[in-house]
């Protein structure tokens, strides 16, 4: 595995405190190309290419506790209303979609020098790390965050085995 250092130097004003980060440039949580694959383009028609409309990715947290695994996704400026959580294949999919900013002014000459919210269409396939069971599932959106709650399946949580002693 390869790692890289990097030194950042924080300046305080009179004093200097120098942090060194370690980074693994080439393993990420997710890539472009895996999330492109993963689609199943034979069972979707093709749609058209619009290059005005927006998909991105929420960065998630993917947490495994002794009876749960818990999904944390940052959606901010979303209502629950505009996203949808399912389980697909051993897979947690996180979709929604939302028109752009309705704040916009309505003085047609008006231009944007810089315009960073985020808005349109997310997608994110998540593939779950053991079995899980969907019917005691949970979600809740607080906050700008989606927090997916499910409990892992009976056969896949730890038990032990009594040793019996001849």
């Amino acid at each position: 595995m390869i790692h890289t250092w990097i030194t950042v130097l924080i300046d305080f004003g009179r004093t200097q405190m120098a942090l060194a980060i370690r980074r693994r440039p080439f393993t990420h949580r997710y890539d472009l190309f895996g999330h492109f694959f993963d689609r199943d383009w034979l069972s979707q028609p093709l749609e058209p290419i619009n290059a005005n409309e927006t998909t991105w990715i929420p960065p998630v947290d993917i947490e495994e506790t002794e009876d749960a695994v818990i999904i944390r996704a940052s959606i901010p400026g979303y209502s629950a209303d505009e996203m949808s959580v399912s389980h697909v294949d051993g897979a947690l999919l996180i979709e929604g979609s939302r028109e752009t900013s309705d704040e916009t002014s309505p003085d047609l000459d008006t231009r944007y020098h810089v315009r960073e919210r985020r808005s349109g269409k997310f997608s994110r396939r998540i593939p779950l790390p053991v079995r899980t069971s969907i019917n005691n599932a949970s979600a809740d959106y607080k906050n700008g965050v989606l927090t997916t709650r499910i409990p892992k399946a009976r056969d896949a949580m730890p038990s032990s085995i009594q040793i019996e002693r001849s």
